[in-house]
Formats: C-alpha cells, sequence, structure tokens
C-alpha cells in the first residue's frame, strides 16, 4: 500500500522581497551543534503529534533520524529553531543540496501547545529565504495529502504541488497529478 504524498515545488526567485518577523515573544536562530539531540527529540515528538500521517509516522521517524544526523554535519546545522526563552518550541531541518528532492527535510515542527500561532508559516518562510540567499532559485518539500502543511501551510508560497507516492522502501516517484 503506498502513501500519497504532496511534493511542493517552490520557485523561490518569486518569493516577497521580505516576510514578516517571528511572532513576539519567539526568537529565531540557526542551531548550535550541541542541540542536535534536543532538535531529534522535539522533532519526533512534534511528528508523533501529527495525526495525519497515520501508518506513515515510522518511516517519517526512521528519515528524520537520518535528516538530523545529516543537517548537524554541518558548521552552522541546517536547522532553524525557534525558542520561546531558553527552550526550543519549533524547529526546521533542510537541505542545501540543489539537487535534493526534497529541502524542507523535517518540514516545520512545532511542539504541540504551540501550534497556531504562525510558527510553522514562519519557519516556512524563514527556511525557504535562507535557500533563496545561498542562490537556490527552486527549492522542494514533501507533505502528507491531509496534513495542515499541505493544506494550510505549503500553500502561502508561490509554487505548485504534484502527487509524490512514497513507496514500500521509502523509495519516491514522481506522478502526474
Amino acid at each position: 500500500m503506498f502513501n500519497f504524498w504532496y511534493r511542493f515545488t517552490w520557485d523561490l526567485t518569486r518569493l516577497p522581497a521580505e516576510w514578516e518577523g517571528v511572532p513576539r515573544p519567539f526568537s529565531i536562530r540557526l542551531a548550535q551543534p550541541e542541540e542536535k539531540d534536543i532538535v531529534l527529540r522535539d522533532s519526533l515528538y512534534a511528528i508523533s503529534m501529527d495525526a495525519s500521517l497515520g501508518d506513515s509516522v515510522r518511516m517519517v521517524q526512521e528519515l528524520l533520524h537520518k535528516s538530523v544526523d545529516d543537517a548537524f554535519r554541518n558548521e552552522p546545522p541546517n536547522c532553524f529553531v525557534i525558542a520561546h526563552g531558553s527552550r526550543i518550541i519549533a524547529l526546521s531541518v533542510f537541505s542545501t543540496q540543489p539537487d535534493a528532492e526534497n529541502h524542507l527535510l523535517s518540514g516545520p515542527c512545532v511542539l504541540h501547545e504551540y501550534r497556531s500561532r504562525g510558527l510553522a508559516t514562519f519557519l516556512t518562510a524563514a527556511t525557504l529565504y535562507a535557500l533563496r540567499d545561498i542562490g537556490l532559485t527552486q527549492a522542494f518539500g514533501l507533505a502528507k495529502n491531509n496534513s495542515s502543511l499541505a493544506r494550510y501551510v505549503y500553500p502561502k508560497f508561490p509554487g505548485s504541488k504534484d502527487i509524490y507516492e512514497m513507496g514500500p522502501r521509502s523509495e519516491p516517484r514522481l506522478t502526474a497529478g
């Protein structure tokens, strides 16, 4: 049985010149190398609370372990965090590889008690702008078809979406849609 996802494609040259700042009292920054375990823990927790993933949660958790490891091999890590005081409450692990199948590796992960405050949209914007600023002209993100990311967050940015199938071995395939 295949899991149905959307693959969003964003033209980074079409992003607005600016995006609103992170809502107060929160702050955004790149993760520090010593925060790897916190980032992994919080992203796994956020994913486990996403009911739209259903039976895909184990696959996503496995991919997330690898993505966090890869992101933290860079200095600074390819990961934005949003903090409330000293507590990390949201994060976005990303790839800077131009040919990546998915640049928003974790998608925006927001702890359950901080959802519905615009943080997922802000993290997506921060990530897309960072990718544009390093010279990428196009970025991709995956989201489960019935998720809030696919329905409310990712469509806020100029781009398109196609049906994307994740096979039983996590081998992605782009299909017409």
